[in-house]
């Protein structure tokens, strides 16, 4: 098996995202085949050039498969509202990998806790005490609650 041919190891990302983590250095650093790889599998950004996990596209499209593949990004783009509340409107872990700052801000955390009420555990101290904030974390989580019942 040859991890450093482009057209082999494209192939296999596409199989499996996760294949990228036996390419060579220089595969893991090239922009087409860490596209194909988070694109397949989010969370294969771990594996990916430390230059790539600064790469907005990148990270955006790992993020969408997967929110919280937002733990393998640059700290630039872990801090970056877009990036952020498109893994926080994916999974509810996402929140836990930002920084206070929007851990802090009332639109990421209102999304993560429409998505997960669970995520109101990684929102700022001020906005686990915001009524509205609680309030849809608490609504999601009886309307989740309601479903397991019916089931």
């Amino acid at each position: 098996m040859d991890y450093n041919n482009y057209d082999f190891v494209l192939k296999a990302v596409k199989q499996n995202g996760l294949s990228l983590e036996y390419a060579s250095n220089e595969l893991k650093n090239n922009y087409d085949i860490v596209l194909e790889a988070v694109k397949n599998v989010g969370w294969a950004l771990q594996y990916a050039s430390n230059k790539l996990k600064n790469n907005y596209d990148i990270v955006l499209e790992a993020v969408k498969n997967v929110g919280w593949a937002l733990q393998y990004a640059s700290n630039k783009l872990k801090n970056n509202y877009d990036i952020v509340l498109t893994a926080v409107n994916n999974n509810r872990w996402a929140l836990e990998y930002t920084f206070d700052e929007l851990r802090n801000n009332y639109e990421i955390v209102l999304e993560a806790v429409k998505n997960d009420g669970f995520s109101l555990e990684y929102a700022s101290n001020e906005l686990k005490n915001n009524y509205d904030i609680v309030l849809e974390a608490v609504k999601m989580l009886v309307g989740l609650y309601n479903m397991h019942l019916l089931n």
